[in-house]
């Protein structure tokens, strides 16, 4: 797995934390449409990851 994922995580959820409340359920809804891409490549990006952080 590449080291650049977990570091995009960490970036992603800084911004969700300064983010506006509208802006943050856009971004809960972009999280949701990474998981289920993250399912479908076989488990190789544990998606509770996100969730769990």
């Amino acid at each position: 797995m590449s080291p650049l994922i977990p570091k995009a995580v960490r970036e992603f959820l800084k911004d969700v934390k300064r983010a506006s409340h509208k802006e943050k359920k856009s971004m809960v809804m972009s999280i949701k449409k990474a998981q289920d891409i993250a399912e479908t490549l076989e488990g190789k990006f544990d998606a509770r990851q996100i969730s769990h952080n």
